[in-house]
């Protein structure tokens, strides 16, 4: 689904790869990325991953949130980028 600029996202509601429940409407008023990546083994990825952690080490002072989806399953993602202490949340597919 592609969103235009102005137009509003569906709310949704998700569990990140802790058990968090995320629901986008909790963001609501907030500046929010959404940040997109294909597979937990990516090296590109998790280097992606790793720089928005160090750039970011406390988003909400900067005024920013971030969630961050992964086309990977729940167990992948916590072998190789669960080890990084991400300061965001982290979402896998549906399984």
């Amino acid at each position: 689904m592609r969103i235009k600029e102005g137009q509003k996202a569906k709310d949704f509601t998700v569990e990140d790869i802790y058990g968090n429940k995320i629901s986008l409407k909790d963001y609501k008023e907030k500046k929010l990325l959404l940040s997109f990546f294909r597979y937990a083994s990516c090296p590109l990825c998790n280097l992606r991953v790793n720089q928005l952690a160090k750039f970011f080490p406390t988003p909400d002072s900067k005024g920013l949130q971030i969630l961050a989806f992964f086309e990977s399953p729940k167990k992948s993602i916590l072998k190789y980028v669960g080890t990084q202490d991400t300061p965001f949340s982290i979402i896998a597919q549906r399984e």
